[in-house]
């Protein structure tokens, strides 16, 4: 079992840590379609999001996103689609708890957002 950090693409839904069996079978659960891996320049850090997510229309997922990115994925035109799960990735290459880092550069995004909704609203 790992800690995953699960965002919906439901911006109004709760972004959390779920405990998930490791490997495919766990993630393919949670994400609810085949699995594609998003790789970002953070040593150790992965994300996984639904491989077809696209072509079955699936909404946006901005904060994830925005936390990719933050991650370093270097996106060319491009979004993630539907839930994302970020975990970490060991040297045999595979999955373990999700890193403090996902955790804090979330939490600058929220910041982020919380500024910027005070300075408009």
């Amino acid at each position: 079992m790992i800690t995953v950090l699960y965002i919906p693409s439901e911006n109004d839904a709760a972004i959390e840590d779920r405990r998930i069996e490791s490997g495919f079978e766990g993630l393919s659960e949670l994400i609810g379609g085949d699995i594609e891996m998003v790789l970002t320049t953070f040593d150790r850090i992965v994300a996984y999001c639904d491989e077809n997510g696209k072509l079955r229309d699936l909404p946006v997922n901005r904060v994830a996103t925005l936390l990719a990115m933050r991650l370093g994925w270097k996106p060319r035109n491009d979004v993630l689609v539907g839930p994302v799960v970020f975990c970490g990735i060991n040297d045999e290459g595979e999955d373990t708890d999700v890193p403090e880092r996902v955790k804090l550069e979330l939490a600058v995004l929220a910041q982020a957002r919380s500024i910027v909704d005070d300075a408009v609203g």
